[in-house]
């Protein structure tokens, strides 16, 4: 087992070597391919609990993200709301990984995935949103695109959590104090092969998106899906898919609890 997580990034390494081979030159055909790679690797080597597609996160309010590469979300216990071929549209708590992907970065695209990203974590701020660039540049040049950017209308929910450069980086957004100034920022953590000594990033990232849906399905496990009628006042919230009707409950003329569950500690 402890050689399994290299094997399989090594199985990644070699489709990306297989798709250079044939597209050299032709800038938005390899972009494509990036992302189809990286979302067919991914349905290959991801539980069956969860599905890889491409598309948007709506709530029940109407809100909807920018268009996402790469969605991973429970469908065992979620269907999306409208599907097309890859293409999906999600209710919020069903995501767990959102994956922006890039082939190479500016300081212009890099800072563009921001308020993407601000957007997509107003509607659910528990999905693990993340950049995976395939040809990064320099761990500095990123810390530089950093700090020229205004983060004052952004709370510390609504910045990614992870940025994967391959074979260069892995900055892990962290509680950090740094000269006597505490927030929340990004660390580059430095992971290297037992065996190469060479940047181990792309073994990482599988290894962390991993550990993310572990987490993400012991805890639909552990909650099921919430379809009960909460009742307050004159108004009824709806769970689930019943949140997504345009009718909707105003008033309510019977509730009467007649056996009454007990709750432990």
């Amino acid at each position: 087992m402890e050689e399994y997580f290299s094997l399989v990034s090594k199985e990644f390494e070699l489709r990306i070597k297989q798709i250079r081979q044939f597209i050299k030159h032709h800038n938005p055909s390899i972009g494509a391919f990036n992302e189809e790679i990286l979302r067919n690797f991914l349905r290959d080597f991801l539980p069956k609990w969860v599905s890889v597609s491409q598309g948007f996160v709506l709530d029940r309010y109407g809100n909807i993200s920018n268009q996402i590469d790469i969605l991973i979300y429970n469908s065992t216990f979620y269907a999306p709301l409208y599907s097309v071929n890859d293409l999906v549209v999600l209710p919020p708590e069903s995501v767990c990984i959102a994956i922006e992907v890039k082939t190479r970065i500016n300081k212009k695209t890099f800072l563009e995935i921001f308020p993407k990203n601000q957007v997509l974590k107003r509607i659910n701020p528990s999905i693990d949103s993340q950049i995976f660039i395939y040809n990064p540049p320099s761990p500095k040049k990123i810390t530089d695109y950093l700090d020229s950017f205004d983060f004052s209308t952004y709370s510390e929910d609504e910045i990614p959590d992870r940025i994967y450069g391959l074979s260069k980086f892995f900055f892990s957004k962290e509680n950090i104090v740094l000269d006597e100034k505490e927030g929340v920022g990004y660390l580059n953590e430095i992971y290297v092969s037992k065996k190469t000594n060479e940047a181990a990033i792309f073994e990482i990232f599988y290894y962390n998106i991993y550990r993310l849906i572990e987490r993400k399905i012991n805890q639909d496990l552990e909650k099921g899906i919430d379809n009960v009628f909460h009742i307050g006042g004159p108004d009824v919230e709806t769970k689930g898919r019943l949140s997504y009707l345009q009718a909707s409950f105003k008033d309510i003329d019977l509730a009467k609890i007649v056996i009454e569950k007990k709750k432990y500690l």
